[in-house]
């Protein structure tokens, strides 16, 4: 998969570390992705309107993050419910 082609994982991140800190994260902008890892079950991973994100990124100045973030639709245009978790290696 081709992170410079699905800039929004890392909105996917940003929002996983929210979840963790609820701060303001523009110190630890920009985010460098480690690893994605997308469970689903449909063909298309990442346009899969339901998903698992397992997201292993570094913000700026900061430890090594682990984030969860489940994407689920309801089929309706426009409906999408996002959860993050975040853990944070010290």
């Amino acid at each position: 998969m081709e992170l410079k082609d699905n800039q929004w994982l890392y909105l996917y991140a940003e929002f996983a570390l929210f979840s963790h800190s609820g701060d303001d994260l523009s110190a630890y902008m920009p985010f460098e992705m480690k690893k994605v890892v997308v469970q689903t079950k449909e063909d298309m991973k990442l346009k899969s309107g339901n998903a698992v994100f397992y997201l292993s990124f570094k913000p700026r100045g900061g430890p090594e993050c682990r984030g969860v973030v489940r994407r689920t639709t309801d089929g309706r245009h426009g409906h999408m419910c996002l959860e993050a978790r975040c853990w944070i290696d010290k």
